[in-house]
This record gives C-alpha cells, sequence and structure tokens, in this order.
C-alpha cells in the first residue's frame, strides 16, 4: 500500500516562486487542489512544523462541494527548505499567498482557513495587501484556528523555547530526530487523543518531517515568532478594521495555544468590530482540530460560509463532543438563525 506522506506528494504540483530580495534564485513550491474549479473556493494555510498534508482529511471532506487549494510554505512539507540566504518570513509567505491566489489557481473569490503559523501568514497578508480587508476583497470568510496569535499569552514548549533561544537552536536542531518530532511533539503533546507511535499517521508525519532539510531549518523556520511578536498588534488591529466576515475556531486541549489567546483575542479585536464574526470551540480537539474533529471543522466551515450562524451562544447539537458557539459580535449575517 502507498504510504499516505507519498500519495499527497504525488498527487500534487509544484511552481516556480522568487522570494522577495532573492531575485535569480527561485524555490520550488508544493500544492495540491482538490474538487471542482467551479465549486466556491477555500484556500487552507498550514503551521508550524507541519505542512499542507495536515488538511489532508479536512480537504478531502470539503473537496465534495468546494475547490480546495493549499501549499506547503518554504521550509515545510514538500517545498523547497534552502539552508542559506533566506529569512523564511511571515510576510514573504503573505506575498507568497497573494501571488499563489491570483496567478497560480487565479481564484476570483476565495475563503480563507488558517491554522498555526498559517494564522501569522493570513494576518499579515490583511496588513499589508488592504484589499484583502476591504469589502470589495475577493476574500469572502476568514476563518482562523488554533495558533499563538498572540505572543504573551502563549505557553511554548521547553523544544520550541530552547529552538528559538540563539544560544542553543543549533544543538536544540541537531538532536532531534524527525520521529520524535512526530511521535513525541505531535502526536502525543497537540492531538487529542494522542497518536500512538505506530500508527500510519505518525510515519506520514515523519516521512514528511524529515524530507528536504525540514530538520536543519528549524533554527530559522521557529523565528516567525519573533517576527509574530514584533508586529502582532499591528496585525491584529487590521484583523479588527477588516471588513470580512471571521470565524475564530479552537480546539480547546491546546495548552501550546491555550484556550486564553482565543479569548483575549476575540474580546480585544474581533467582538466589537463592524464586520461580522464568530467564536467556537471543539470540545474534543487540541491544537489540530482538523485531526481531531474533522467533520466538526467541516461543518463549521459549511456553517460559515453559509452565512447561516446562529446569534446566540449555543451547543451544534447534544453531542458533548459537538462545537460550542460561544459568542458572535459585529452585524449579523443576512439570513441568520434566530
Amino acid at each position: 500500500m502507498v504510504d499516505r506522506a507519498h500519495a499527497w506528494q504525488t498527487a500534487g504540483q509544484y511552481f516556480t516562486w522568487y522570494p522577495q530580495g532573492r531575485s535569480g534564485d527561485a524555490l520550488q513550491i508544493f500544492y495540491r487542489c482538490l474538487g471542482d474549479p467551479t465549486s466556491p473556493a477555500i484556500v487552507l494555510l498550514h503551521g508550524w512544523p507541519t505542512s499542507s498534508y495536515d488538511f489532508r482529511l479536512l480537504a478531502y471532506d470539503l473537496s465534495t462541494d468546494h475547490y480546495v487549494c493549499l501549499l506547503d510554505f518554504p521550509g515545510h512539507g514538500f517545498s523547497d527548505k534552502p539552508l542559506k540566504g533566506y529569512a523564511y518570513t511571515l510576510r514573504d509567505d503573505a506575498r507568497l499567498v497573494d501571488f499563489f491566489v491570483q496567478q497560480i489557481v487565479r481564484l476570483q473569490r476565495f475563503a480563507l482557513l488558517t491554522h498555526d503559523r498559517g494564522d501569522s501568514v493570513g494576518l499579515a497578508l490583511l496588513a499589508d495587501f488592504p484589499a484583502y480587508r476591504q469589502q470589495t476583497s475577493p476574500l469572502t470568510h476568514h476563518l482562523l484556528t488554533n495558533g499563538n496569535i498572540y505572543l504573551p499569552l502563549a505557553s511554548l514548549t521547553d523544544f520550541q523555547q530552547a529552538l528559538r533561544d540563539p544560544q542553543t537552536s543549533q544543538t536544540t536542531a541537531a538532536a532531534v530526530t524527525a520521529d520524535w518530532l512526530a511521535t513525541t511533539f505531535l502526536g502525543h503533546l497537540c492531538f487529542t487523543p494522542p497518536v500512538p507511535p505506530d500508527d500510519p499517521e505518525i510515519a506520514a508525519l515523519t516521512d514528511i518531517l524529515a524530507y528536504g532539510s525540514g530538520l536543519a531549518v528549524l533554527p530559522t523556520t521557529i523565528k516567525y515568532l519573533d517576527e509574530r511578536a514584533q508586529a502582532e498588534v499591528g496585525w491584529l488591529e487590521s484583523l479588527h478594521e477588516s471588513c470580512i466576515p471571521t470565524t475564530l475556531i479552537w480546539g480547546i486541549h491546546d495548552i501550546i495555544c491555550p484556550i486564553r489567546v482565543p479569548n483575549y483575542v476575540w474580546a480585544t479585536y474581533l467582538r466589537s468590530r463592524a464586520a461580522s464574526s464568530a467564536y467556537w470551540v471543539l470540545p474534543s480537539a487540541n491544537h489540530y482540530p482538523q485531526h481531531d474533529q474533522p467533520a466538526a471543522l467541516a461543518h463549521l466551515v459549511r456553517l460559515s460560509l453559509s452565512e447561516q450562524i446562529p446569534t446566540a451562544p449555543m451547543n451544534l447539537t447534544s453531542d458533548p463532543s459537538a462545537p460550542v458557539l460561544v459568542e458572535r459580535g459585529g452585524l449579523p449575517h443576512h439570513g441568520s438563525a434566530p
């Protein structure tokens, strides 16, 4: 049987990308599109240190009635991972996303769902490309899932702290194996319930993390947190000013990006803004809701894009694992349920 990582890669394609400040140097960027190109489009942006494969189950589900487009950012997944001369910035990845949707997959209208580091790329896109937050934007809906979008309230692991520290980053990266990263950091800490080491998902994650120079670039790719810390207030203010309907969805078992992060962002930047917004929690999900509760997340995506979100806090169903609507903000959607 073909392994999951290989199957994901062989079903995708590559395009050439010239990053900011690297005239003459090009990167090969992996991407996939699933579903009917005439269906409503949605773009999914992955986090650190993983890849578009994170969305495998969600993408297959949504592709039955959406055109789903994904890519691997430089330094991640099956895209190029230059060891020297490349800064791996969030702002450059925001440029990459703009290029991807405008020039590669040529989307006239699309929703955006982001996760982890991808949240920051999406926020940088709003800040650096004002057209994406205006009423005439090609962006129809902005969905954010678990990510440290306000670092003062984050709870980074010792591993992340050591990797982020210039004094210990190289030795930490040298000691890390793809198997440990997949099994312990991701499988045990970030998924609920934990994924056992012999699960095919762990094998796929291990293969993808080890692909190319994936482990060697970890000290550089994690520097996005420093960029995030410097820019996050301005980026969140751009989110507040955005005219695009926004939905915040959080797996409640996350201890790296704990629930206090979305609570703060919701209360400070989303609840009081003019554009419509909603805040959901997933009671049985951890840092990767797209893995832990993919069907529930897909349901929330469809509900959000249909503009049929209830106006008052509620449990989506009587199932104790069902999503919970915490609050609505901004102007109500047309056709909202009472």
